[in-house]
């Protein structure tokens, strides 16, 4: 299956320090592992920041990425539900394992079956790569940390209260926005004003300006026009300027038992907020303690959502040319500061 037998990589020497393009093995799959050929990866803010600060790096040189799509090259002995030559997308554990042949930064990544899965035809690569880590991210937010029931090939029924995104814009606020909206809850969400149009069509009933020094007031009089509390709310920000806004929100709608699920943890510099539960969201739990919601997102829902369009890569996908050789520029772009799109390097 192979187009080449090398396999080039973007490497991490050394914290704070600029990738440099040099050559890996290929690696090989072992038992409940694909090995794919990519055809493009996915540039997350979380990249630049392991290269800047060094966390979550056992060794140097370091492979870094997570989101791949491309082709099955191999499988490892015991895989029956993929096969070489699928399309597939992949989310990849070297952020959990440290391991470089589970980094997405090169020409072949070892993914996970349980965060591996099957890409429709008539999705491309490049939109497919929007997929993993902000899928995987958006779940565990919303049925581990809020408990949350997952969407069924059954009709929901609607929910009682309201659910708020707030940074609805980026790829895992566009999944929690469209998973929301599956299972029936009333979405509100937070987004520059440019992007409210496209995120009521991903689901958002109502659209709030996150610079408006009256959002809090004005999304509690939204909710109480509707009728409903928010008991919910994900903050896929979470910096100080987003959790206590989105803290007093809740406590302030006056909804029974109020939730906050947060993608960072929360800082030293926010006081608690007490009369509400607010949990950090472990992405790389999906390979651990929540293997059985990386296998359902991956294997059983998320290739049928997108075949039938109840879930749609998001937000806008920004192509960059020029291989694994542009990664960096992409990855300074990204820490510069890049909203609603996400920066996508297409390899072949």
């Amino acid at each position: 299956m192979s187009a080449t037998t090398t396999n080039k990589a973007a490497l991490l020497n050394a914290a704070a320090t600029p990738l440099v393009i040099d050559t890996l093995p290929i690696p090989k799959p072992g038992a409940g592992e694909v090995l794919i050929r990519n055809h493009a990866i996915a540039v997350n803010p979380v990249d630049w920041k392991r290269q800047a600060w060094g966390f979550a790096i056992p060794s140097y040189p370091a492979v870094l990425g997570s989101d791949v799509t491309g082709v099955v090259e191999s499988v490892g002995p015991d895989v029956t539900a993929f096969k070489a030559g699928d399309r597939v997308i992949g989310y990849a554990s070297g952020f959990a394992t440290g391991e470089n042949g589970h980094g997405a930064f090169q020409s072949y990544t070892i993914t996970p079956v349980i965060t591996t899965a099957k890409l429709p035809d008539n999705i491309s690569f490049e939109k497919g790569a929007l997929i993993p880590m902000g899928g995987g991210t958006a779940s565990v937010g919303l049925f581990k940390n809020l408990g949350l029931a997952r969407p069924t090939s059954a009709p929901a029924n609607k929910q009682d209260s309201i659910l708020l995104v707030w940074g609805g814009s980026g790829s895992v606020g566009t999944m929690v926005i469209q998973l929301a909206n599956l299972i029936g809850f009333t979405v509100f969400a937070t987004a520059s004003p440019a992007q409210h149009k496209y995120l009521k069509t991903l689901g958002a009933s109502q659209l709030f300006d996150y610079h408006s020094p009256t959002i809090v007031d004005d999304i509690v009089s939204a909710a109480k026009a509707v009728g409903k509390p928010i008991s919910y709310a994900f903050d896929a920000v979470s910096e100080p300027g987003t959790l206590q806004p989105a803290a007093e929100v809740l406590i302030k709608s006056g909804g029974k038992d109020p939730k906050l699920s947060h993608v960072l943890p929360w800082p030293e510099t926010v006081p608690e907020v007490k009369g509400l539960s607010a949990s950090s969201i472990s992405g790389e739990s999906l390979w651990t303690s929540e293997k059985a919601l990386g296998n359902w997102l991956f294997n059983n829902f998320i290739t049928s959502a997108l075949e039938k369009g109840t879930i749609v890569p998001s937000p806008e996908v920004q192509v960059v040319q020029g291989g694994l050789e542009a990664l960096q520029g992409a990855m300074d772009q990204v820490r510069a500061g890049v909203h609603a799109k996400k920066l996508v390097i297409k390899l072949s």
